[in-house]
């Protein structure tokens, strides 16, 4: 796909937005320079900066030191430097007692242990942009060609009912075959949730924006998270073995507080497993978070489980995995929001939580995610452009994902909706192009479902 960021950077010049979306009432911050920096060195304390007299000195600031170098905030200042900033690093100055690859719960980073011209980045497998795709074209013929056209968006909702007009979120002047749509803490509160669970109003709003040509494929609500998938009605024929679970891992892993829910079905010989999820919160959870995942993939009871096939992640030909992951940024407040100021998003994703479990191995080790180029999407006052005015000052993060895994599986965009303001979060969306076999005819296939199973699901079909 074509990269589109010099038409939306000149679009966005052009009706006076800044780039990453966050308004500096009119104040322009000078770009960083790199003229004058000689290294990074350890001290007592952490890392530090060593300049020469012309050094940039609005970039020590904004990874939080002073003018001299020195150190303003002692307890979680210190940044990885990607490998985009390497020459701002001396290996030799810092190798030794840096090859610890354990991860740590406490919010801190340290910095990256191998030599900066060694550093890979797998984990980052696309370069995929915000700008949607297939604008003004017509839906293709999916039997013909083998392909479908995969909307997912994960929202928490704050416990708001969201837009009247969900045109933002669901762009349905861009149709495609299937439209996979994630909440957390939908309709109500989390506490509300425990007594009455039905999303019931939410689905209907999702329905009425789709329209007759969609047919809602399964719904499932465990608690204050939803997922729910509408299919094409044409393709409805073509759906064999649709099922859905979920795992709580919320308090006593009984309630379902946090925790995820997964709908898998096949169309014609391919099958497919959506999750969304919500995990444990709060910084320096990283840990929780991790084990919850792996909880949620080994008990969710969807397909057919076995030595070979423990995960359920790794029963079906296409796997989607979103939600409020709830990783955070290691960070400090001032640094985080200078970095965004910035438009530094190599930075903040070299100490983005999620993307150093998944680089260590500890999660989501088999999935891939798209190039995130878009700001952080927690927390914001409600209805507002600012990141989170409250006496918490919560760092600025991106706890919304989307992440994937299978055969021919392109990601086309990913990013956020940033105009719908409703929740302290921000909707996260991709875009897929998903491929199925339409020549190869199963046997004894599970038929569709055509009722509801149980309170908590809803199957229309």
């Amino acid at each position: 796909m074509a990269d589109s960021r010099d038409g939306q950077e000149n679009s966005a010049k052009e009706n006076g937005v800044p780039e990453n979306g966050i308004h500096t009432n009119g104040a322009e911050t000078p770009a960083p320079t790199t003229e004058g920096v000689r290294t990074v060195k350890k001290s007592m304390t952490g890392f530090q900066l060593t300049v020469t007299e012309s050094g940039p000195q609005n970039l020590l600031q904004l990874l939080g030191h002073s003018e001299d170098g020195t150190r303003e905030d002692e307890r979680k200042t210190s940044f990885d430097l990607p490998t985009s900033l390497k020459f701002m690093i001396n290996h030799d100055e810092y190798e030794e007692d840096m090859n610890d690859d354990s991860s740590s719960d406490s919010g801190e980073s340290d910095f990256i242990s191998s030599p900066p011209e060694a550093q890979e980045e797998p984990y980052l497998q696309s370069r995929s942009t915000s700008k949607w795709s297939w604008q003004g074209e017509a839906l293709n013929d999916s039997e013909a060609d083998g392909q479908l056209r995969v909307f997912c968006v994960t929202w928490n909702m704050h416990a708001k009912p969201g837009p009247d007009d969900l045109t933002s979120l669901l762009r349905v002047n861009i149709p495609h075959h299937l439209y996979v749509i994630g909440t957390e803490e939908c309709e109500r509160s989390i506490e509300a949730s425990i007594v009455f669970q039905s999303k019931a109003k939410w689905e209907a709003k999702l329905q009425a924006a789709l329209g007759d040509g969609y047919t809602l494929l399964r719904a499932h609500t465990l608690q204050a998270i939803h997922l729910c998938i509408f299919i094409r009605s044409d393709l409805v024929s073509s759906l064999h073995d649709v099922e859905s679970a979920h795992v709580a891992t919320g308090l006593g892993n009984v309630l379902g507080n946090k925790g995820g829910i997964g709908i898998s079905f096949t169309i014609h010989h391919t099958s497919y497993l959506f999750i969304n999820c919500h995990l444990a919160a709060h910084q320096g959870n990283v840990k929780q978070r991790n084990a919850e995942f792996h909880k949620i993939n080994a008990e969710l009871s969807l397909g057919k489980s076995n030595k070979t096939f423990p995960n359920v992640s790794d029963r079906f030909d296409h796997v989607v995995w979103m939600g409020d992951l709830n990783y955070r940024i290691n960070g400090n407040r001032k640094a985080v929001n200078a970095l965004i100021h910035q438009s530094m998003h190599e930075v903040l994703l070299a100490n983005d939580q999620l993307l150093r479990e998944r680089k260590h191995g500890n999660v989501f080790s088999s999935f891939q995610e798209g190039h995130i180029d878009f700001p952080p999407t927690y927390k914001f006052d409600r209805n507002s452009d600012i990141y989170d005015s409250s006496k918490k000052s919560r760092i600025p993060s991106w706890t919304d994902r989307i992440l994937y895994k299978g055969s021919k599986v392109a990601q086309e965009t990913y990013g956020w909706i940033s105009d719908i303001r409703t929740s302290d979060h921000r909707p996260v969306f991709a875009q897929f192009t998903m491929p199925f076999d339409v020549k190869i005819k199963r046997q004894n296939l599970k038929p569709a479902v055509s009722k509801s199973v149980k309170s908590k699901v809803c199957a229309v079909m």
